[in-house]
Parts: C-alpha cells; structure tokens; sequence
C-alpha cells in the first residue's frame, strides 16, 4: 500500500488537499482495503482492459463494503472509473471493460501510463464531487455557516453575480466584486474571481488595465448596449 499527499490547487475558489492512497488488488490487501474504506470520501476504481476477472472481483469487493453514491440506494461515497489505454492496446477492449464495469454511468476517464495523459483528471473530479457532497450534507444538517465555507462558486451562480454587480457599472477593481459575493454569503478566493474574469476576458466581455491589486476591469462598450436594450 501506498500513501500520497497532494495539493491539487484550486477547485471551486478551495485549497484541495487529498490524501491518497493506492492499494493493489490482491486477496492479501483485503484488510487494508476494508480499513481504509471506513473512512475514505471518495474512490478512484483504477481498471486495466487485460485482467477482466480481477476488475470484476475488485469491483464487487467494493460494493460488497460500501455504498457507491449513484449506485446504492443510500447517499453513498462518491466513485470515479480510470481505465488504463496502453498504446498498444485496441481501444475496442478498453470500452467494452467501460462498458461492463460502469452500467451506472458514473464519471469516467481514460489515462495512459505510456504518455502520462489523464492521470490527474479523475483526482480532480472525485475533489469536485467531494466538495459537493460535503456542502449538501452542512446544508442539510443546518449548518449554513460551515456550508457556505465549503460552497464552491459554480460557473452560472457566478455569471448571475457578475449581471447583478456589473448592472450601471463601466469600471470596478476586483475586491470591490469580492465584497458583493461575501455580502451573499458566499466563500470564494480573489484568485478564483480573477479566473473567471478572466475567462470573461477571452470570451471578449471584459477587458482589463493595470497589474496585481491595481488591475481595472472594463465592461466593453457592445455589453453596456445589450445591458441598456434590456
């Protein structure tokens, strides 16, 4: 068995940080597997298309120990598939063993250990989807404050921010959008806004001047029209 700490950086305007644990499949690691499914948030089912009978065996293990959120009936722990794509494999056999261990429609990845593409993608969603059961959970036992902690500022709740902030604006600096979003009680990084006003940027709404706490953002003029049409 292995252990890894990582810092997967920013997801959702949070630091992540994931301990991670890899436990081969053999009928020796049973009881370390048991003892780390009592307390893991989230599971990556690692799959490779030329041992069918030991991803069968070690997909049931699973299942037989606990609740897969989107399979159980209960809220279980959230699960991702990353199947392995060696190069020199026909991809036919790679989605067929898709096809046969994940009928659930779970998310899935593909990854190559060959060119190291698709390695950190699931570690990424399954820190996703963490975060999200953690937040319902605070949420559903009443705890607003330690909810909003963990609220992650998805893309359509912060276009909707953005329409109500930049409404008679032409100009403002980033920490002045920063308050608006606190004063909703919502938790989220100054990098984590300047990510999406970026993207905003590229997507040629905005435009900005100036570096570092100085930096401006501009409304452009084609977006102050459409807002003064509506």
């Amino acid at each position: 068995m292995e252990h890894l700490p990582l810092t997967l950086g920013e997801v959702g305007g949070l630091e992540v940080k994931i301990n991670l644990y890899a436990v081969p499949g053999k009928p020796e690691f049973i009881l370390a597997r048991k003892n780390l499914f009592e307390g893991c948030d989230g599971i990556i089912f690692v799959a490779h298309p030329t041992d069918k009978e030991g991803n069968l065996l070690s997909l049931k293990e699973i299942m037989e120990n606990v609740s897969i959120q989107g399979i159980s009936a209960a809220q279980g722990i959230p699960m991702v598939f990353q199947y392995h794509q060696p190069l020199d494999e026909d991809p036919e056999k790679t989605l067929e063993m898709a096809r046969e261990l994940n009928p659930y429609g779970l998310p899935h990845y593909f990854f190559s250990l060959e060119s190291g593409n698709g390695v950190l993608a699931p570690l990424k969603r399954i820190a996703s989807i963490i975060l999200d059961s953690f937040y319902e959970k605070e949420k559903a036992q009443g705890d607003e404050k330690k909810a909003r902690q963990i609220h992650r500022l998805r893309r359509e709740d912060f276009l909707e921010l953005f329409s109500k902030f930049a409404q008679n604006m032409h100009a403002f600096k980033i920490s002045d959008f920063h308050e608006k979003i606190q004063a909703q009680g919502l938790e989220v990084s100054p990098r984590a806004l300047r990510r999406q006003l970026n993207q905003l940027i590229e997507e040629g709404k905005l435009r900005k001047e100036g570096y570092g706490k100085g930096t401006v953002y501009f409304l452009e003029e084609k977006e102050e029209k459409e807002e003064k049409e509506e």
